[in-house]
């Protein structure tokens, strides 16, 4: 009689141990993610303020390649989210885990090397030219250092890199715990996008903006619009969690805030597009460029977010999985 118990108490353990793992990824990710939004934001705002027409063109050209670094280290920031709502459904995986380890640490890459860019426009218009290559290489050596040579030399020195954790069966992941975690995916996405909302509205204050072309404008309060609606879309998890279900865990509250998730990232991702639009239209002064990069940045978020997520569902749906769990609370 003693042998059940003894395999449910290691099941709950597992299940612990997977929790703490991803909720620790998560919780990393929302770092990330804030840290990425707010420079994004930035590189945004530098394009309407009066210095950014002083720069040399080269310049002006490595502000938009910083904010297409941004813009890739930002889509696999956030791209667990999706990963987790659509491929796993709201499951607590070992495949869940390794996925939030890659993304977050290829991320980090791209990231360096806007950093670079960045010390690289300000020493360069500080000190001239050499002064800049010599300040943008130091940024992207410290930051590649820290985020990837202590790391991999001291996974060499203990050996750790091929350390696994032993998959969770599906019908370990009891209900609380999928509610716990797609209130905090909505908690990663949020603040950054909230970060993005600022930007806009405060851009429209600027003299710059007021020189912007008609279509300029019209396309900037869309891509505002867009971003509203994603974070209202953020917080109605929390409204139907305590109107309609009165702060109890149900089948009914994951589904719904997995929907609205997944609906406030593609908002996302038509705001950031409509902005990127605006900030090429000003630098290049093409609408043809700008469209480009518009739809470019478009595809690249839905198809990371979706439709590689998608597939990768597709992918497993033949596979052989165990059963949900029920309702456990």
């Amino acid at each position: 009689m003693g042998r059940p118990h003894r395999s449910n108490d290691r099941a709950d353990d597992e299940v612990t141990e997977m929790s703490e793992k991803i909720e620790n990824a998560l919780n990393e990710s929302r770092i990330l993610v804030l840290v990425a939004e707010v420079m994004v934001c930035f590189q945004y705002q530098a394009v309407f303020q009066a210095g950014f027409a002083k720069l040399p063109p080269f310049s002006q050209t490595l502000t938009l390649v910083g904010l297409c670094l941004l813009l890739a280290a930002l889509i696999l920031f956030i791209s667990p989210a999706t990963y987790h709502r659509i491929v796993e459904p709201g499951r607590l995986t070992d495949a869940f885990n390794r996925f939030i380890t890659q993304v977050l640490t290829i991320a980090l890459l791209p990231f360096a090397l806007a950093v670079g860019i960045d010390f690289y426009i300000v020493a360069a218009k500080l000190y001239g030219r050499s002064a800049g290559v010599i300040g943008g290489a130091a940024g992207a050596a410290v930051a590649i250092l820290l985020w990837y040579g202590l790391e991999l030399a001291i996974a060499a020195h203990e050996g750790v890199q091929g350390r696994r954790a032993n998959p969770m069966p599906d019908e370990e992941t009891p209900l609380k715990e999928r509610i716990k975690f797609v209130l905090m995916e909505a908690r990663v996405i949020l603040p950054g996008a909230q970060a993005l909302l600022g930007f806009q509205f405060a851009a429209v204050l600027t003299e710059r903006f007021d020189r912007l072309g008609g279509l300029d404008k019209a396309v900037h309060v869309a891509s505002l619009g867009a971003v509203a609606l994603s974070i209202i879309l953020l917080m109605a998890p929390a409204a139907f969690h305590r109107i309609v279900e009165h702060g109890e865990n149900s089948e009914r509250l994951h589904a719904f805030s997995s929907a609205m998730v997944l609906a406030s990232m593609a908002f996302l991702a038509i705001g950031i597009s409509g902005d990127v639009f605006v900030v090429v239209q000003v630098v290049a002064k093409s609408a043809q460029q700008a469209w480009a990069a518009s739809a470019l940045t478009l595809l690249a978020f839905s198809s990371v977010w979706f439709g590689y997520m998608l597939f990768r569902r597709l992918g497993e749906s033949g596979a052989p999985r165990h059963a949900p769990a029920a309702t456990k609370t």
